[in-house]
């Protein structure tokens, strides 16, 4: 079989599926019309309103002991301001220092240059 043979199997196969699919939807229009007279039933299957009215009938036989709240512990505030991440070795890399402030720069004119020279009015005619 060649490359070619392959795709026209491929393309008859898709085909047939494609036929088969449509002689099982029903038509649009019969579709569109059930949509507009509303004849789908939207209501709740039966098994889901018999799950719903068991959970309602277990929670009426069987309440939920009501218990205290715990009181906060009184360091707990301060625990929260210590807390320092498990993770926060993993951002210190190497250069992470030039990050935390700004650079210094060297002057970009020496000091004994005077301003008024003739090399910082290049390009100016005189």
């Amino acid at each position: 079989m060649t490359a070619r043979d392959d795709e026209r199997e491929i393309a008859s196969a898709l085909e047939r599926l494609r036929k088969a699919d449509e002689s099982s939807a029903p038509p649009f229009h019969v579709t569109l019309t059930s949509a507009r007279d509303g004849r789908v039933s939207r209501r709740a299957p039966i098994g889901l309103r018999l799950v719903i009215v068991g959970l309602a009938v277990f929670q009426s036989k069987h309440p939920q002991a009501s218990r205290p709240p715990l009181p906060a512990p009184s360091s707990a505030k301060a625990s929260l301001e210590s807390w320092e991440s498990p993770t926060e070795f993993l951002l210190e890399t190497p250069g992470s220092e030039l990050w935390r402030g700004l650079p210094r720069l060297r002057e970009s004119l020496p000091a004994n240059l005077p301003t008024d020279s003739p090399s910082s009015k290049k390009g100016v005619p005189s």
